[in-house]
């Protein structure tokens, strides 16, 4: 009854368990197919390969001899909530880049949504480098400070970061999932049963981890010690993802996608500038290529595409098409398209 009654009065949003401990950050599952669905805006199916990556098609570890791979991390942006495998962003950019008469390029999908930075970079180190890409596109969001206080995956030493052994907050969320897919039909439930999600969406509200804040001197001065420590912190994982790409023959470039807030304009779009200034301003420091998507989702949106799904946050199949026409763009502007640079100790 209960299960009847929300399917009428307030259906749920229903996805499969896509995640699982490894390494102490939470990575895509190997081998899942599965739906993803939101009221009244998607129902899609999803799959990754047996190497963890977004879609069904598999890699070698080493490209062939005429191709060249493009690595893009980030969250669910990247990933692709809202989107079938071949609508992702990641996707569709392959599909522009294939009249790329430079050679052909192969772009991979290692987006983990609900991640931070800190939890990408560790997956490119601990997993994702091991497919030799020739560039690597990190793809930020506004609220990637407040994942990396959540879950930090790096502590500050000596102005270093230095990766954690298994992110605070992380032991009950990893207990809890381990506990789940032992339960028969779990899987199949959580894609059928709204009842199931509800009850996982208010689970997973009192497990998630709350974002960790400097204990301030004054009740005022904690919003501005907790925005500089995050901006310190971001600083130091570009500059450590930089030196990373490069010592393993790539190049980096970073980008960031707007929220839906601040291309409608519903929302007063400051402490977004402000990331996006911040963000700026260390990739210069480092000198890495970068990219604030904004002005072209402004674009389309004016054009009267239609650029994010209503109830959902997430950009629709369109809305992911002119965040890879941008990025394609940028990748050309920035000479990352170019011919890979040698590899360390090759």
């Amino acid at each position: 009854m209960l299960e009847g009654a929300l399917r009428i009065a307030a259906p749920q949003p229903l996805s499969m368990p896509a995640l699982e401990p490894s390494d102490g950050i939470l990575i895509p599952r190997p081998n899942m197919s599965g739906r993803d669905y939101m009221p009244g805006d998607f129902d899609v199916q999803v799959t990754t390969n047996s190497m963890r990556l977004r879609g069904s098609r598999e890699y070698a570890l080493e490209p062939g001899p005429a191709a060249r791979r493009i690595l893009v991390l980030g969250d669910s942006f990247t990933y692709g909530v809202g989107a079938a495998d071949d609508d992702t962003y990641p996707a569709q950019l392959e599909g522009i880049l294939a009249v790329d008469p430079g050679g052909s390029w192969e772009v991979l999908n290692a987006g983990i949504y609900g991640s931070g930075p800190g939890e990408q970079i560790l997956y490119y180190e601990r997993w994702a480098s091991r497919f030799q890409p020739s560039v690597v596109v990190l793809t930020l969001y506004e609220n990637d400070l407040r994942d990396d206080r959540a879950r930090p995956a790096f502590f500050v030493e000596s102005g270093q970061i230095r990766p954690r052994a298994v992110s605070p907050g992380a032991s009950r969320q990893n207990a809890a999932r381990s506990l789940t897919r032992r339960v028969p039909g779990y899987t199949y439930l959580s894609q059928h049963s709204h009842l199931l999600s509800l009850v996982r969406q208010r689970a997973g509200s009192l497990l998630r981890p709350a974002p960790a804040r400097p204990a301030p001197s004054r009740a005022s001065a904690a919003p501005s010690a907790s925005l500089k420590s995050s901006y310190e912190l971001l600083d130091l994982e570009l500059a450590h993802l930089a030196e990373s790409v490069r010592a393993r023959g790539g190049r980096l470039g970073v980008v960031v996608v707007a929220p839906r807030f601040v291309i409608h304009k519903t929302r007063d779009s400051s402490a977004f500038e402000a990331f996006v200034a911040a963000a700026q301003t260390s990739a210069d420091r480092h000198q890495i290529p970068f990219r604030d998507l904004s002005p072209a989702l402004l674009r389309a949106q004016e054009e009267g595409t239609r650029l994010y799904f209503e109830r959902d946050f997430h950009c629709t199949p369109a809305g992911y098409g002119v965040l890879a026409a941008e990025v394609a763009d940028f990748l050309s502007d920035e000479g990352l398209l170019a011919p890979a640079l040698p590899r360390a100790g090759k």
